[in-house]
């Protein structure tokens, strides 16, 4: 059997992480790998070939009809004759438009497709749902026997399965997940509390921030990496980092030097496929605290993890914002999918510090820098505890772990998310493609049901 995996680009994150483990433990089991990406690999990436096409990458515009049949028959010649399988990560995301239309192009040529969905155009990504024609978002999703769709969490496929794609095709799959490339050493006393990430706006840096001046003296915080150089987000990362010089916050932006000995992992994300900042630190001996994703850790807590250190919300319905800011208490937050409907779920009294606007967040950071008492105004919601002081929270949150709670946790993350059985899962995936007959029509998922599945206000989870 022949793996394609294609994939905008291999630059360093979760989902290139992903793909290097993918790759490495199907070579293991006596695949042929081959990686189709829009980009050249980088020079410290794993010695598998890597074919580059940038028709793959990201763009807006769409390909000419000759450029899609063009760029098809390129993966096509690659992918050889016999058993081969294309594994095509986020083709529905909105990044490429042309890539739902190259698995249509593809299927029609008789071509395995596994369609892997680690995030989704329709779950508050408006920048790029909006940006897809009619005709693109009506071939986001197709339905045959020879294409099979991933998720990384049951909750994510119920959307699909709603739209119509029969549920024998839908698969919940966990990321492979080993020590993160950024373990150092651990330091339960003195180390640093790290968020491990690519600080872009659903990464909710604002948020830990907001920890970093509610935390008492003694604790420093550090952020792993920058947005891209070219991206939009470095107005807005800008902006914080000069936010967090002028208030003095004990806050390092590391951008990709090496990461200090660390105490706590920590993550404010709102939004994520996987919960890979739930599941990495535990491998290195590091305990995690953050917000809670429900959806995103379904496959972990299902299994028995326990996150013991994360919280629901952070209610700032009794801080006193500059008047010029008070409206946005009243305003419903933006929906994001399963795990945004935690703050509906909260209700109408609660205002969740993450469905603030950036400069309300930093006036609300800014009035804490200069009045420590303020402190008291900001409660951590968690679904054990309810409503606790900030001090509270995160006295537990940031303390030493015992060796027991790591293990525990490391443990379960070894089981569910052990890159050799990742491994076995995918191939009987593509075995099932690969035997399913050619010769029925393709179908896709109805974009209306997508949609509203994902943009619901009342639940905590997509219609079924």
């Amino acid at each position: 059997m022949r793996v394609c995996i294609v994939h905008y680009h291999l630059r360093p994150g979760g989902v290139t992480r992903v793909i290097e483990e993918h790759a490495r433990h199907l070579c293991e089991q006596g695949v042929d790998v081959r990686i189709l990406s829009g980009e050249a690999a980088p020079r410290d990436f794993p010695d598998i070939e890597v074919l580059a096409n940038p028709a793959l990458g990201y763009r807006s515009a769409l390909l000419s009809g000759a450029e899609l049949d063009e760029l098809a028959g390129w993966l096509l010649r690659h992918g050889g004759d016999g058993d081969t399988v294309y594994h095509v990560h986020n083709p529905s995301l909105g990044k490429n438009p042309a890539l739902p239309l190259l698995v249509a192009r593809m299927l029609e040529a008789g071509a395995a497709v596994v369609a892997h969905h680690h995030d989704f155009a329709e779950d508050a990504r408006p920048w790029l749902y909006r940006a897809l024609s009619e005709e693109i978002c009506s071939h986001l999703y197709p339905v045959h026997p020879r294409v099979r769709h991933l998720t990384t969490s049951p909750d994510f496929g119920r959307p699909l399965i709603s739209a119509g794609v029969p549920e024998a095709y839908v698969t919940a799959i966990p990321n492979p997940v080993a020590p993160p490339p950024w373990a150092g050493t651990s330091d339960p006393d003195n180390g640093v509390i790290l968020y491990p990430t690519r600080a872009i706006r659903r990464k909710n840096l604002g948020e830990f921030l907001l920890w970093s001046a509610l935390a008492p003296p003694g604790h420093r915080f550090a952020v792993t990496l920058a947005p891209a150089a070219d991206s939009a987000e470095r107005t807005a990362y800008g902006q914080w980092k000069t936010a967090a010089s002028q208030w003095r916050l004990p806050v390092d932006f590391l951008e990709g030097r090496p990461t200090p000995p660390v105490a706590v992992a920590a993550t404010t994300s709102m939004q994520e496929g996987f919960g890979m900042a739930f599941a990495e630190p535990w491998l290195a001996g590091i305990p995690v605290a953050g917000r809670s994703l429900p959806a995103a850790t379904r496959l972990l807590t299902e299994a028995g993890l326990r996150l013991e250190r994360a919280y629901e919300s952070i209610d700032v319905s009794r801080f006193p914002l500059p008047e010029r800011f008070s409206q946005q208490r009243d305003r419903p937050p933006a929906p994001l999918g399963p795990e945004g409907c935690t703050a509906h779920a909260l209700g109408p009294a609660v205002t969740d510090f993450k469905n603030l606007e950036a400069d309300a967040q930093r006036a609300v950071i800014q009035a804490i820098c200069r009045d420590k008492s303020l402190r008291d105004e900001i409660r951590f919601v968690t679904a054990e505890q309810g409503s606790q002081s900030a001090s509270a929270w995160l006295a537990a949150a940031l303390a030493p772990a015992d060796p027991s709670e790591i293990e525990r946790a490391a443990a379960v993350v070894r089981q569910v998310c052990d890159p050799a059985a990742v491994a076995r899962i995918l191939l009987d995936v593509y075995v099932d493609a690969l035997r399913a007959p050619d010769t029925a029509p393709i179908d896709f998922a109805c974009p209306k049901t997508m949609f509203s599945c994902w943009n619901r206000k009342s639940a905590d989870t997509p219609a079924t």
